[in-house]
Parts: C-alpha cells; sequence; structure tokens
C-alpha cells in the first residue's frame, strides 16, 4: 500500500491527492460486509485469471497506472496531445479495482466470491463509496468505465479510455503468461503453486529457449519454485 500511496502524492490537485491518499489509507467501505473478505494487501486480481495469487491486487493496481501513466506520455510525445488530465489517470488507477478484495474470499485453498460479492461486484461497490465520499464526477466515470465496452457505461473521456486500455493490456498479458505457465507446469507433470507473475514469466521464456525438458530441470529445483 505504500507503494500505491507514494504514487498518489504525484496527483497535482491538493483536493483531490488529499482525498486519494485517504481513501488508500483508510479503505473502509460505508456498506455492511460479512466478515468473510479479504485486506487489499492479500488479495489477488482475480479469483484465476490474472495476478491469482496473493498481493496479486497490488501489483495489477501499479501496473495498470504506470502503463495508463506511460501511454499519456506517448500521446503527448508523438500527437502533441497535452490536454489529457494526468490526476484523474492517477487516481482511476489506484481506485479502480480496490474493493476486488471485498467480493472475494479464500475458505481452503481456492478464492471464491464473498458472500457481499455474490450480490454486488466490485465497480459498483467503488462507484458507490467514491459518490458517499464525494470524488468528482469525472473520475467517478473513470471509474466506472474500466471495463471498457463491458462496463455498466462504455469511455467516454480520453481518461476513461487510457485506463481501459492500460488496465486491459495488463490483465490479458499476465492471464496468458501465468495460464500459459500453469499449463507448461502441467506438460512438465511438475506440479508447482504459481505464486508470482515473475516465476510464471520465467516458465515460460524457458519453455520457449529450451523447451519442455528445460522447464523440468528448473521446476526441479526446490528454490526455483519461490
Amino acid at each position: 500500500m505504500e507503494t500505491l500511496i507514494n504514487l498518489a502524492q504525484q496527483i497535482e490537485n491538493a483536493e483531490l491527492r488529499e482525498k486519494v491518499i485517504s481513501f488508500l489509507k483508510n479503505p473502509k467501505i460505508s456498506i455492511e460486509t460479512f466478515g468473510d473478505e479479504l485486506a487489499i494487501e492479500d488479495s489477488p486480481a482475480s479469483k484465476e485469471v490474472h495476478q491469482s495469487y496473493e498481493k496479486g491486487l497490488i501489483e495489477h493496481t501499479l501496473s495498470v497506472t504506470l502503463i495508463a501513466l506511460e501511454i499519456v506520455k506517448v500521446i503527448q510525445k508523438v500527437y502533441n496531445i497535452d490536454f489529457i488530465n494526468r490526476d484523474l489517470i492517477i487516481a482511476g488507477g489506484l481506485l479502480h479495482d480496490l474493493y476486488k478484495p471485498l467480493t472475494y474470499t479464500k475458505p481452503n485453498s481456492k478464492y471464491r466470491r464473498s458472500r457481499l460479492g455474490s450480490k454486488i461486484d466490485h465497480t459498483s461497490l467503488m462507484f458507490a463509496e467514491l459518490w458517499v465520499r464525494k470524488f468528482p464526477l469525472d473520475l467517478l466515470h473513470v471509474v466506472l468505465a474500466h471495463h471498457g465496452k463491458g462496463a455498466a457505461i462504455p469511455p467516454r473521456s480520453l481518461e476513461a479510455l487510457i485506463l481501459h486500455l492500460a488496465d486491459y493490456v495488463d490483465s490479458n498479458l499476465f492471464s496468458d503468461i501465468l495460464q500459459g505457465a500453469r499449463k507448461i507446469a502441467e506438460r512438465a507433470g511438475k506440479k508447482v503453486i504459481i505464486k508470482n507473475s515473475q516465476l510464471a514469466a520465467r516458465i515460460c521464456f524457458i519453455m520457449a529457449k529450451d523447451g519442455i525438458e528445460g522447464v523440468q530441470k528448473f521446476l526441479s529445483t526446490p528454490e526455483k519454485k519461490e
């Protein structure tokens, strides 16, 4: 969380900066919860698809925000578009998935929907809380539209579109890496719990470089599995 708070310090608008930092420090939601939800620091970014391991949500949040900021830099440099609101990009990136932990539980070794998550999705929860905390309408739209055409409303601002694309890139990239690594490990006949995206990417890299025999050798070394 400290990394996310440090990134929030880049928000230039003082009022928005303080509201975002306050949210990150005190993410408690105003509505009823049931006690089976996960903490932000322990949460995956998804139950099974991308960054589905402990602390995966923090990784995804940081990655999406940084990717979005890089997109802004490219647009500014190539197209001379210098009127994109970076504050909305940073705030939206940091907050867009922050209530996913409320929708997850882990009663055993697998992530499941929490009682709250079985009724309300994470975007709706975040939208409602942002409204209660009186965040600006433009930020509410960025958060509400981050799933693109599949969202409650599609992106209708440059900031919303950029954040959606950043979210799409990170989630799809690390979904393919994680799912690919799991299939490779299964093919190699090795039982391994992939606890981070670095390990997943390493398995995919070794497969491309040294084939299945290289993967088997790599996964046979206990310290390499972490």
